[in-house]
């Protein structure tokens, strides 16, 4: 997982299952770069094979935390089977894709 930052975004590229493990640790970096105070993040998600209900459930609070300064979370390059299973549970009113 690797974060950048650039102007007011910041952008992780995600591979692999997103898991457990995986959801602490894309929470751990956005808190460490929160004292940046950027406005919108972009997760690259084109490596991404799946997400736990802990991975989702951490991109809720980032969405959440961008939205109260006037951000946004961008999902790019999502698999098609991501987007599908992210919009049956009503997540694309919370991430942009």
């Amino acid at each position: 997982m690797e974060f950048k930052i650039q102007d007011d975004q910041a952008r992780v590229v995600l591979t692999g299952r997103i898991d457990d493990h995986k959801a602490e640790d894309l929470w751990v970096g956005f808190k460490a770069l929160n004292k940046n105070r950027f406005r919108n993040m972009v997760m690259d998600m084109a490596g991404v094979t799946s997400l736990s209900s802990a991975a989702i459930s951490k991109m809720v609070v980032i969405s959440r935390e961008l939205q109260n300064r006037d951000g946004c979370l961008y999902l790019v390059n999502l698999p098609e089977d991501l987007r599908t299973m992210l919009s049956v549970i009503k997540l694309d009113r919370i991430f942009k894709f």
